[in-house]
């Protein structure tokens, strides 16, 4: 699972792979769900762009708002009601640059932050639905896809983000690809390309925000 990660993106960062602009938004060090994030998709050119989205996947259809998601299981992606048609026509790339998961064999549980070596941006798979609020304004959503552990996440959680190899970006975001390609993006990520440290418990709440949330304890 994916349930905090973070945006330390100004303006001009560029994420390696992203060929475009990325919309102005503060630095964020504990994005939470429901809050916004950054995504990327690909206009009718076949161009990326980037927007700001909602990190809370909810169909149309979908009446009931407390039933929105986090993220979808890869491994049973296009099968689920509530993720298959986004998965075969609404892809997208979840952009952060690290992600926050917790090791609960100890009480209380120890958070630890997840990040690459370079500490440059990446990109997760992802899955976008558009949704008309009470007020009739149109809100972006999206979900993050999850798949089962690398070796150095296995001591820490059973699951992870589906993190994309640049050279799969274009793949993933082609409205072209097939199932069965795209279901072969959905793997862990490589042994090496993540280091991770413990850091403070106080990320625990939505409300902390700072950098200091991130450094080693």
């Amino acid at each position: 699972m994916c349930g905090r990660y973070s945006q330390r993106f100004s303006a001009g960062t560029k994420v390696p792979g992203i060929d475009c602009d990325l919309p102005a938004m503060n630095p964020r060090y504990n994005t939470c769900p429901t809050q916004q994030g950054i995504i990327v998709r690909l206009n009718e050119a076949g161009e990326q762009y980037a927007s700001l989205a909602t990190w809370w996947f909810l169909p149309e259809w979908m009446k009931d708002p407390s039933k929105g998601q986090i993220n979808a299981r890869g491994e049973t992606i296009e099968k689920k009601p509530m993720f298959r048609d986004a998965f075969r026509h609404a892809r997208c790339l979840v952009l952060m640059d690290g992600f926050t998961e917790w090791d609960r064999s100890v009480k209380p549980s120890q958070p630890y932050f997840f990040h690459r070596k370079d500490d440059e941006g990446f990109a997760t798979a992802g899955i976008w639905a558009n949704r008309q609020k009470e007020d009739g304004t149109e809100e972006l959503n999206y979900a993050v896809i999850t798949t089962g552990p690398n070796k150095p996440m296995e001591p820490i959680h059973d699951r992870m983000p589906v993190i994309l190899n640049e050279r799969d970006f274009k793949t993933w975001l082609d409205p072209k690809t097939d199932i069965e390609t795209l279901k072969s993006l959905l793997v862990p990520c490589p042994d090496d390309l993540l280091v991770a440290h413990p850091i403070s418990r106080l990320i625990n709440r939505p409300a902390n925000d700072t950098p200091d949330l991130l450094r080693p304890e």
